[in-house]
């Protein structure tokens, strides 16, 4: 289970995993904390850059070696020998940690993390985006950079890899669930585990159009979450008129990493109906309902299994010509929404 997501969120995915007939889920957040709280550690940090590089380097490199034993030792107990891992395709240090205290000698695929796995590694320069080029170059030389330093410091080489470089991992096999290149494609497993986890779900013949929430307001984000709000009341008179619908037929779906104090701020002011902040389900699971005839969102995979998997109506609330949003996801999502026809 991702440490970022919400214990609510963690209830949902060991629901879904017990109607899958899983044997169970595992959390390692724990583990991960280790890291992290090394990581944020500020109290008595030299101001020179190059002192706190090192100190957060050697930090760093005592919490991974700390961390990945304990994990390490955690798995063996549980789970012993390990033959097959799925992982998601954009893996990161994290999953890497995870991956060699695994130790695995058997097959590792991935499958696919979310709506940027649609996105070529080449959109950058056929769209010439100057931030993600410029963004590749500066992340390179930070790396290489760090990891200089952090061989220099340590004089090992794996660990320094992992904590500093983009993971590179040989995969067995790739899997998606739309149609890409050289991937296998699981789009009836999909469905069909979509069938078998939703076949005690009474659906509500009241919804009729979803929105689904994304992570825009706040600390780092365009918006403030009065805005977003605004946003989405301004969408939702949109829907009645296009839909010809009633609010309450209107149904908000909150991210799962949001907050209940931003929750609860939405459910007072937008004007349609609001999932509770408890709910235990996923986009998926409410978009198969035969009585939802479209989907809106600012940009998520859901949106596209909604079009090419659902035939349902989709739309993008295209935000990549908003100020002071991102200079190139909402680009992205336009740039999906085009060559998925939603």
């Amino acid at each position: 289970i991702h440490p970022s997501l919400t214990p609510q969120a963690k209830l949902v995915i060991g629901g879904l995993s017990k109607s899958l007939g899983c044997s169970g889920t595992f959390d390692l957040t724990e583990v991960y904390d280790q890291l992290l709280n090394n990581k944020r550690r500020t109290e008595g940090e030299p101001r020179n850059r190059l002192l706190k590089s090192v100190r957060e380097i050697l930090r760093l490199v005592h919490a991974f070696a700390g961390a990945q034993k304990q994990a390490k030792q955690i798995m063996e107990v549980k789970f012993g020998h390990i033959d097959e891992v799925f992982c998601r395709k954009g893996v990161k240090q994290l999953d890497r940690m995870f991956l060699d205290a695994i130790g695995v000698a058997g097959r590792v695929m991935s499958v696919e993390d979310g709506i940027g796995d649609y996105i070529s590694s080449r959109w950058k320069y056929l769209n010439w985006n100057s931030y993600e080029v410029g963004l590749l170059f500066r992340t390179r030389f930070n790396e290489l950079a760090k990891f200089s330093l952090a061989l220099l410091l340590t004089r090992q080489v794996r660990v320094s890899r992992t904590l500093i470089m983009r993971p590179q991992i040989n995969w067995c096999e790739r899997f998606s669930i739309l149609p890409r290149a050289g991937e296998t494609l699981m789009k009836d497993d999909f469905v069909n585990c979509l069938k078998k986890v939703s076949r005690s779900k009474d659906f509500c013949s009241d919804k009729k159009i979803l929105i689904l929430g994304s992570l825009i307001s706040g600390p780092g984000h365009p918006f403030t979450v009065s805005q977003e709000v605004e946003l989405y009341n301004e969408y939702v008179d949109r829907i009645i008129e296009k839909h010809r619908v009633a609010a309450h037929q209107i149904w908000y779906k909150h991210h799962p990493r949001i907050t209940k104090e931003v929750w609860a701020y939405k459910k007072c002011e937008l004007h349609c109906e609001v999932y509770d902040y408890s709910i235990e389900t996923i986009a998926e699971l409410e978009i198969i309902n035969p009585h939802v005839l479209a989907v809106y969102s600012v940009g998520t995979s859901a949106l596209l299994y909604a079009k090419m998997i659902f035939g349902k109506q989709a739309y993008l609330i295209d935000l990549s010509s908003f100020p002071r949003v991102h200079p190139s996801a909402h680009r992205k999502y336009k740039y999906l929404a085009d060559r998925y026809g939603v």
